[in-house]
């Protein structure tokens, strides 16, 4: 129950910004998400590492998986946009298998 609980702070991390990032930054591009929500990645897994206690869970573990779960938000929301337009018009109809790859 107590795992089920801290990673529920991951899901609601990546719900809120899977659902939210088209209507918060509308003026940022695809692309630009996408590095962001890669960025956060990288930041979380630094906090994560920091937090990790085998006693017990740390407050900056929890805030890490809120932070990998509005990483994963932001490139959830915005990847498939970024798919599309990198591939060339001819090769559209093949890029639902790429994303789904």
């Amino acid at each position: 129950l107590q795992t089920g609980l801290i990673f529920a702070v991951y899901a609601v991390g990546m719900v809120i910004f899977a659902l939210e990032a088209p209507v918060m930054f509308k003026k940022h591009s695809p692309r630009a998400l996408c590095r962001s929500g890669i960025f956060l990645l990288i930041i979380s897994c630094f906090m994560m590492i920091i937090g990790l206690q085998s006693s017990s869970t740390n407050f900056l573990l929890l805030i890490g998986l809120f932070i990998s779960g509005a990483g994963c938000g932001l490139v959830a929301s915005q990847s498939s946009i970024v798919i599309t337009v990198a591939i060339p018009e001819h090769h559209a109809e093949q890029s639902g298998g790429i994303q789904g790859t």
